[in-house]
């Protein structure tokens, strides 16, 4: 159960999610919300107006607080008194996303939104031009943002913020290079055992694609099936695959690998050597996934 004190500004609307249970608080209704100990219950939506300060318990997460009345010059005036420092706070808190940005994919049968492209985004550009520019370097700074080669391409009229670069039979869409110095964090998903894949992740290690201002990225693997006739032998399966990655892909930055599943789990392999395989196929990608460090923390 989350409790908050809410202080309407302007007037606002509060919605949770339906409650598990219905409390059974005796207290009189009248000094509900008036003080952390007893705090109104959020069970329905509730208009606050101007002004109101009110203390508010939910047992579900707030699904939406939002303005239902114009932002007036009061709103303008205050947000002009805010240090730069807080305005950032502010604005990531609708910017910043809990799961990786990734681009759309373009289908025989149109665009898939296989992404969470934030679409506030949009609106924080067409704002002042402070909040447009503080809005962009905070989506850009604080989001992780997922490249993974495909072989569809994108319809840039579409979809103007990634842009496709081919090679061999995979398109690589990824983030315009007029904002690629404000990102911090990719994810980089490929499929094991595909050469065009593999040579992506190597020409992006290297800052062919740009990306000079990464700090940490997250390789994740996920085991493909071009080894699967090799799987009479630990050695046959160690073969195949090294024979599809050649070179290493080398990161100036700080990051880590990670696999999808265990390779015993996907192709119920029956060596009778399911631990053996495990280890030496991903510590042979590993060796050849090279970081600054190999674990840290993410800034």
């Amino acid at each position: 159960m989350d409790i908050a004190l809410y202080h309407a500004v302007g007037s606002l609307t509060l919605v949770s999610s339906p409650p598990t249970y219905v409390p059974t608080d005796k207290t009189p209704t009248s000094t509900l919300g008036l003080s952390e100990s007893n705090p109104l219950p959020l069970l329905t939506p509730i208009k606050l107006l101007t002004g109101t300060r009110l203390w508010i318990s939910s047992h579900g997460r707030i699904l939406e607080l939002f303005p239902t009345a114009p932002l007036l010059p009061v709103f303008r005036n205050g947000w002009n008194k805010l240090p730069t420092e807080l305005k950032v706070r502010v604005l990531a808190c609708n910017l910043t996303m809990s799961a990786p940005v990734s681009a759309p994919v373009s289908t025989p049968i149109g665009m898939t939104p296989s992404g969470n492209m934030c679409t506030a985004l949009l609106h924080h550009l067409r704002a002042t031009p402070e909040m447009a520019r503080l809005g962009k370097e905070v989506f850009y700074k604080t989001n992780t943002f997922k490249l993974q080669p495909s072989c569809s391409t994108l319809y840039p009229i579409i979809n103007p913020q990634y842009q496709p670069t081919p090679l061999g039979t995979r398109y690589l869409a990824y983030p315009n290079r007029t904002v690629q110095g404000l990102i911090r964090r990719i994810e980089f998903e490929f499929v094991l055992g595909d050469p065009a894949e593999w040579r992506h992740l190597v020409r992006f290690a290297r800052g062919n694609y740009g990306f000079r201002a990464l700090r940490y990225v997250t390789v994740v693997g996920e085991w493909g099936r071009s080894f699967l006739p090799a799987l009479r032998s630990v050695q046959g399966c160690v073969d195949v695959m090294a024979g599809q990655m050649h070179g290493c892909a080398r990161f100036s930055c700080d990051g880590e690998v990670v696999f999808r599943a265990r390779v015993s789990d996907i192709f119920r392999v029956t060596l009778g050597a399911e631990i053996e395989v495990n280890e030496r196929l991903e510590g042979l990608v590993k060796g050849k996934i090279l970081f600054k460090q190999a674990s840290g923390r993410r800034d």
